[in-house]
């Protein structure tokens, strides 16, 4: 059998040595390789690596080893699109980030992972935030007519994330729907010093009544500290939930509710 020695293979355009072969039969190419569709450059004493193009416009790279691993490996290692859209980025001693048009959804931390959005099992959403949220309050002292049931005028927020509390209408109108939680802390109390006979704060949807705090101090005392709290399911369009109060004292005098930290109405939505 014959045998063809060749040492280099030189470009006959500019004579630059395309191919180089050492006498340690090493292959050095300084120009492209190039391959046709279907050809492979293949690896290994049973070429189980190989590297190739298809016929219908896909690339592959394919470990045939029985039990081989495909191993890539980089201290920055990123998988992406042509056009530069990252899928997945990690770091050696660090994060890995997962991505969705570009826009980073999870990333791992020393302690667990960091997701971004809505996590979603079996069709069903996990986690998210515990909003639309608020805290409501009086500008000032509310006051009104014994033995009259009044709303509750909060006529400011704390925070109104979502800003679906309306200052206006004294109103919380979930943009979403689900189960929320609302706490309503009230203190009541007959004008002038007046001993209270009765009170009762009210959490409403819809204008009926969901949760009651009460005090019958029986013309004992003249201010009444109460509390309630719920969980309510809203639609997220035409629900709404308000606030009522009610008081008569032993003579027939105005009652009002005090502003400020003595009376808060609190909701926000719960997690799934």
């Amino acid at each position: 059998m014959s045998k063809l020695k060749v040492s280099a293979i030189h470009d006959p355009d500019n004579d630059n040595e395309a191919l180089t072969i050492d006498t340690a039969g090493n292959v050095g190419v300084s120009q492209s390789l190039s391959l046709a569709d279907t050809k492979k450059a293949q690896f290994g004493t049973s070429n189980e690596l190989q590297i190739y193009h298809d016929a219908s416009g896909d690339s592959w790279i394919t470990e045939n080893a029985a039990g081989g691993s495909l191993n890539v490996q980089g201290d920055n290692l990123i998988l992406g699109s042509a056009n530069g859209d990252k899928y997945l980025f990690g770091v050696t001693n660090s994060y890995t980030k997962l991505y969705y048009d570009n826009s980073e959804k999870l990333a791992t931390t020393s302690t667990g992972v960091d997701i971004t959005g809505a996590l979603t099992v079996n069709g069903s959403a996990v986690g998210g935030a515990n909003t639309p949220a608020f805290t409501a309050y009086l500008s000032s002292v509310d006051s009104g007519t014994e033995s009259q049931s009044r709303v509750i005028p909060f006529d400011s927020t704390e925070y109104n994330v979502g800003s679906d509390f309306n200052t206006s209408t004294y109103r919380f109108v979930a943009s979403e729907a689900g189960y929320y939680y609302f706490a309503l802390h009230a203190r009541v109390q007959a004008w002038d010093q007046n001993y209270t006979n009765y009170a009762h704060i009210q959490i409403n949807l819809n204008g009926g009544t969901k949760a009651m705090g009460e005090y019958d101090p029986n013309g004992q005392t003249y201010y009444e500290n109460m509390a309630c709290s719920c969980i309510i399911y809203m639609n997220g369009s035409s629900d709404y939930v308000d606030c009522r109060y009610y008081a008569d004292s032993s003579n027939g005098s105005s009652q009002r509710i005090n502003n400020g930290a003595q009376t808060r109405f609190t909701g926000f939505k719960l997690i799934s």
